[in-house]
């Protein structure tokens, strides 16, 4: 078994490989239709296909489902950042006692 440069990326890699391991790219054959699908594939892939798309929650939207005492203790820093910063503090607390 020798190793060959790979005609596209230039690395070294079996001479009995279908394809390129580092570039995935075939070595003979019909490269079309296997360049269309690795396209297909990178844009797939930059799109997000498939890919869960659920964000973290804020400790806001966590607290909202915890006990009406949970959700009072935590208000109370909440009201001191209302001294300093009033429309954050509305946003939160309408957040953390919405129904």
């Amino acid at each position: 078994m020798a190793n060959i440069p790979c005609p596209h990326c230039g690395r070294s890699i079996s001479d009995q490989s279908v394809r390129c391991l580092y570039c995935a790219k075939p070595l003979a054959g019909d490269t079309t239709a296997a360049e269309q699908r690795a396209k297909m594939l990178a844009a797939m892939y930059e799109g997000g296909v498939g890919l869960d798309r659920r964000q973290k929650s804020s400790a806001i939207e966590r607290l909202r489902d915890e006990p009406l005492l949970v959700r009072l203790v935590a208000a109370v820093p909440i009201l001191a950042v209302g001294l300093f910063w009033p429309p954050a503090a509305w946003k939160w607390m309408k957040e953390l006692f919405r129904p």
